[in-house]
């Protein structure tokens, strides 16, 4: 009978030495526990030895698994991210952006980031009739813009050859040394040229803007009514302020 009662002390103690939670880290320690809550992102548990003592916290980031006294097991795998923190913000592909500047030139570019030449803007813009008017009047104004630079370093071209014959000519002592020159005739007309050249550039980057914003308002909410004011070239070919609705 001694015998009977010291096999069920054996099994008793056995069974106690086993009843408790086993929390395995992702670090590989165990910890002998008494889980207390298990929470959204935290386990409490008080450990086997000092049930009786304090409660302790993990976080379950750093807990691969927890072996119960009853046999069953959770296993704690990684949060997802958070998809707020990590998600690039961009534009539609189809969004327009203008930008200018004297020394950069205009640049435009799409959603993506990518700066389009004069032909893909074209080509993009031209699923709005309104917004392909004013790029078509913008390149006007360019072409304009071109034009007259290339005139006005015609004249500065022209001012340099009247000085320098100018100053030939008084060296000849036929000529007695006085001659009249002319040069600064063709400065004034080369600096009148550039002045439009500028004034056709700003016009035109005014009409290529107003276009930009004419295809972001038309994709972004086609129904909506679209009004502006420009100082540009207009439909008919003059220059002058143009309303747009």
């Amino acid at each position: 009978m001694k015998k009977f009662y010291l096999i069920v002390a054996a099994i008793i103690c056995s069974s106690a030495l086993f009843a408790q939670d086993i929390i395995t880290l992702k670090s590989g320690d165990e910890i002998k526990a008494k889980v207390q809550e298990i929470g959204l992102d935290n386990v409490k548990y008080k450990k086997y030895e000092n049930q009786a003592g304090p409660t302790y916290t993990l976080m379950q980031s750093d807990i691969f698994m927890i072996k119960y006294e009853n046999g069953d097991k959770d296993v704690f795998k990684d949060a997802p991210s958070d998809v707020s923190t990590n998600t690039v913000i961009t534009q539609p592909t189809d969004h327009l952006t203008f930008s200018s500047g004297f020394w950069k030139g205009t640049i435009i570019t799409d959603g993506t980031g990518k700066k389009l030449n004069k032909k893909e803007f074209r080509s993009i813009v031209s699923e709005v009739p309104d917004a392909l008017a004013y790029y078509n009047a913008g390149l006007s104004l360019h072409r304009t813009s071109s034009i007259l630079d290339g005139i006005g370093l015609g004249l500065l071209g022209a001012s340099l050859v009247d000085i320098l014959w100018t100053a030939a000519l008084a060296d000849d002592d036929t000529n007695g040394g006085a001659v009249s020159s002319t040069w600064w005739y063709w400065d004034i007309a080369a600096a009148g040229c550039f002045t439009a050249a500028l004034i056709c550039a700003f016009s035109g980057d005014a009409n290529w803007e107003t276009a930009v914003n004419l295809y972001n308002s038309a994709k972004s909410n086609p129904h909506a009514s679209r009004t502006s004011l420009n100082f540009g070239l207009t439909r008919s070919g003059g220059i002058g302020l143009t309303l747009t609705f």
